[in-house]
């Protein structure tokens, strides 16, 4: 009796708390709906008529193949079945979402060239605002996109990205895990506020970053591999509107800055290569020399912080 009336008082409190999600005005469940992974959202249509169609009014969507069907899977664990599948569920929410604008779009792991184009043919159809992708290999329309206004990009391994990058229109971009290997990947991007560099390598002997409105620059764990001989790479950073730049990065890298008037906040950490810990024997002189000379281009700078750790390389630098 006592199992029975618990069971009984479960299955209440579930039902008074579905009326009450059920009493919250659309919008809001709308917006609730697009927190979720799509999938889960769709899954909604099975609690009542009324919620039959809620998931189709969502403003952002998420596909992601590595927890599609409820579980993690890794890349090695491909399946043509599974991927069916995944393909299937993202041609019908594509097919039976209603026309609204999309603020987000989410969109990991699919192998099937067909589906992303069609997905993001149907982002800048729906003017998107914001991407979070692993995919690299954009349909050449979706480059001229003038809506899309974020982009965080992290694909599984190191790769190089086509210069000019395209998305003129963006003011936040977050690149992880890419070589640098063109001088002017950023040149068409005119209106960036924001860049994040996270986990990225220098494959050329001189890069400039020049964005005319860039406020924040964040780069972390920068690696630079042009190390032949007494060469040395070099980073400049053109943007004279910049107001806060933290980099840490491996030296010998010479991070050279033009002077910038609204900087308030720097912070520059750098650590020796393993090659420049065994084959510069003048590194330490060097980086004394640099200091200095960084010192004085951001005197004037209200909050500077400028160290050299000279022991040992790390591998834990963090996004600050």
């Amino acid at each position: 009796m006592e199992g029975q009336q618990q069971t009984r008082k479960k299955g209440k409190n579930s039902a008074e708390m579905l009326d009450r999600l059920g009493d919250l005005p659309d919008s809001i469940i709308h917006h609730i709906l697009s927190l979720m992974p799509t999938e889960y959202a769709v899954r909604t249509c099975v609690l009542s008529k009324k919620w039959r169609h809620h998931w189709t009014h969502v403003h952002s969507l998420n596909f992601k193949w590595d927890t599609f069907g409820g579980a993690y899977y890794s890349r090695p664990r491909y399946s043509r079945g599974r991927a069916n599948k995944f393909e299937r569920f993202v041609r019908h929410v594509l097919r039976c979402r209603q026309p609204f604008k999309l603020r987000r779009l989410k969109f990991h792991g699919s192998r099937n060239l067909r589906l992303r184009n069609r997905v993001f043919n149907y982002a800048l159809l729906h003017r998107v605002k914001e991407l979070v992708t692993d995919i690299y290999d954009f349909p050449p329309r979706f480059l001229e996109s003038q809506t899309l206004r974020t982009l965080k990009f992290k694909p599984l391994y190191m790769l190089r990205l086509p210069s000019p990058f395209g998305f003129a229109a963006l003011t936040t971009l977050q690149l992880e895990r890419i070589a640098l290997a063109s001088a002017d990947i950023f040149s068409s991007c005119l209106k960036l506020e924001d860049l994040l560099l996270i986990n990225c390598s220098l494959e050329v002997e001189d890069f400039n970053i020049s964005a005319p409105q860039l406020i924040n620059l964040t780069i972390s764990d920068l690696r630079n591999y042009w190390l032949e001989g007494d060469r040395r790479n070099k980073l400049l950073i053109t943007a004279p509107t910049l107001k806060v730049l933290y980099f840490r990065g491996t030296y010998p890298l010479l991070l050279s800055m033009n002077t910038f008037k609204d900087l308030d906040k720097v912070s520059i950490q750098m650590y020796p290569s393993y090659y420049c810990r065994h084959n510069r024997d003048n590194w330490k002189q060097e980086c004394i020399s640099d200091i200095q000379r960084m010192a004085e281009e951001l005197s004037h700078v209200k909050s500077l912080t400028i160290s050299v750790d000279a022991c040992k390389e790390s591998n834990k630098a963090k996004v600050v």
